[in-house]
């Protein structure tokens, strides 16, 4: 009866946990802890930073988001703070997402980590576990939204021409969303799989006003929420429909001062919150 109840106990935590990890909200559960991490870390207060990390993580599903490369920072403190099998775990995650061995390799920080035996194996183990990565990305999707960028960028002179690339552009990436969800790197892979371009910021600003409104943006916030798209991508799309339209910016993602953001910080910090995006204040210190 004991060991009923300790399994039943089991069950019901394993149920508790995944049940927190599919209703994550990445823009409240997950971005603010990363955010204060990252200022952790760049301050050196690894331990402060781990623990924040642990938090994100334990709320949502880890992922490497671009320019803030949360897990790639999770296992460089754990290792500074001889936490060697967290970092190893979350090496090991990392290559299962795309990332190359070499960039953990070259960082000193890892020296006494693959030093260890499971160290070693992880290095000998690295191509076949990279093959078996590339074997579940849609490297054919990968191909097509490619190609998509190149025909967005021709014509330039000649707008009739371009607006036609861009309609059938529109329709092909709404068919992407509704189908696949958001074409990031756990579905078509990080610029390293073969070091092109393939982030569909682009193809979004060239999406119709009226669309990228009752459309894209709704979605992509969506997709915010659930992980798979980057905050900073949808905060682009909407500063670009503004700056098109000859308004101010209300995220501030254009740092160029000739991009002017309106003059209200604190509504541009409730903007920027509500996407997932860390205030003004917080990105300068990052």
């Amino acid at each position: 009866m004991k060991n009923f109840f300790s399994l039943l106990f089991l069950l019901l935590f394993i149920s508790c946990s995944v049940n927190q990890k599919t209703n994550c909200d990445y823009i409240k559960d997950y971005y603010p802890k990363i955010y204060e991490a990252e200022l952790n870390y760049n301050q050196k207060s690894y331990q402060e930073a781990f623990d924040l990390y642990s938090e994100a993580f334990n709320s949502c599903k880890p992922k490497n988001t671009l320019s803030n490369y949360e897990m790639d920072k999770y296992a460089e403190v754990s290792a500074i703070l001889g936490k060697e099998e967290i970092a190893l775990d979350f090496i090991q995650k990392n290559i299962n997402q795309g990332m190359l061995l070499r960039s953990y390799l070259h960082n000193p920080v890892f020296a006494d980590v693959f030093k260890t035996d499971r160290g070693k194996k992880i290095v000998s183990d690295y191509e076949a576990d990279r093959s078996e990565y590339l074997a579940t990305l849609d490297l054919e999707l990968r191909s097509e939204i490619q190609e998509m960028m190149q025909n967005d960028q021709m014509y330039v002179e000649e707008q009739e021409k371009r607006n036609v690339i861009f309609e059938r552009n529109t329709s092909r990436l709404i068919e992407i969303f509704e189908e696949i969800g958001y074409p990031g790197n756990n579905i078509i892979g990080p610029f390293n799989v073969d070091f092109t371009n393939s982030d569909i910021t682009i193809l979004l600003m060239h999406t119709p006003d009226s669309i990228r409104i009752n459309y894209f943006i709704p979605k992509l916030k969506q997709f915010v929420k659930e992980g798979s798209c980057d905050p900073k991508t949808l905060g682009v799309v909407i500063d670009n429909l503004h700056l098109f339209n000859d308004e101010l910016q209300i995220i501030g993602t254009y740092e160029n001062k000739e991009h002017n953001m309106i003059s209200d910080k604190d509504q541009v910090n409730i903007n920027r919150l509500e996407i997932g995006l860390p205030t003004l204040e917080m990105q300068e210190k990052l």
